[in-house]
């Protein structure tokens, strides 16, 4: 049985889908930490803000 190989393509504020690895490593951690803001905002988490807690 082959391998299996698995290629991400994303697509920034409506411009043509690049390969993710092709992006620079900093770009990819920007992404991703939207990615993952946005992934935990859905399921109910919120960030805490250090200026405004008590």
């Amino acid at each position: 049985m082959g391998e299996i190989k698995i290629r991400n393509y994303i697509s920034i504020d409506g411009q043509p889908e690049v390969l993710f690895d092709s992006l620079p490593k900093e770009k990819q951690k920007e992404i991703s930490e939207r990615l993952q803001e946005n992934a935990m905002r859905a399921i109910g988490f919120r960030r805490k803000n250090p200026k405004t807690s008590v």
